[in-house]
This record gives C-alpha cells, sequence and structure tokens, in this order.
C-alpha cells in the first residue's frame, strides 16, 4: 500500500495535504471508484483512512518525499502537538480499589 500511496502523492500533489483527497483518489485509481457516491456495504472492502493517513505520513515525515505545502505541515504539526497534550491530560487517576 505504501508504493501505491506514493504513487498517488507523487501523480496527484492535492492529495498531499489532505487525507481525505487522498483516499478518494486512492479508491478512484486503485478501487475503480467512478461516481462520487460510495456504496455503504463496498466500505468494508475498501481501504481505511487511516491506513492510507498512515502511509503518507510515514512517506511524507520519514523518506521527506511528496511534502505537504508549508502552511499543512504546519497545521498537522500543531494538531499532534494538541493531541499528544489532551492524551496526557486524560489518563486514568489511578484510584482503582481492590476487593
Amino acid at each position: 500500500m505504501t508504493t501505491r500511496v506514493a504513487n498517488i502523492l507523487n501523480r496527484y500533489p492535492e492529495t498531499r495535504k489532505s487525507d481525505i483527497t487522498l483516499q478518494i483518489k486512492y479508491w478512484q485509481v486503485y478501487s475503480g471508484l467512478k461516481s462520487n457516491f460510495v456504496d455503504l456495504t463496498k466500505l468494508y472492502s475498501l481501504e481505511r483512512l487511516t491506513s492510507l493517513a498512515r502511509a503518507r505520513a510515514k512517506i511524507q515525515n520519514e523518506y521527506k518525499l511528496f511534502q505537504a505545502d508549508i502552511e499543512t505541515r504546519r497545521r498537522r504539526r500543531t494538531l499532534e502537538e494538541e493531541e499528544k497534550e489532551a492524551q496526557m491530560l486524560d489518563k486514568p487517576s489511578g484510584l482503582a480499589t481492590s476487593c
């Protein structure tokens, strides 16, 4: 899948800054999506957004290929920092009692 995502990022620059655009283009190229509508039962066989986003992040962050524009990278970095902070604040208190 990483090779396919890299191919999409290379051929369609608009997919570099939007995971939704990447998902739609991936479905069009590799899953034969022809219309703007998806049969809900077909969702079970289509690639998931999370998998495509992880592949895109690996290509852009580790391999430094097909980078998004500066504003998109800045926004993603800010969202990542906010999510990390929210996860740290949302830890269980550890006050479990035993019987």
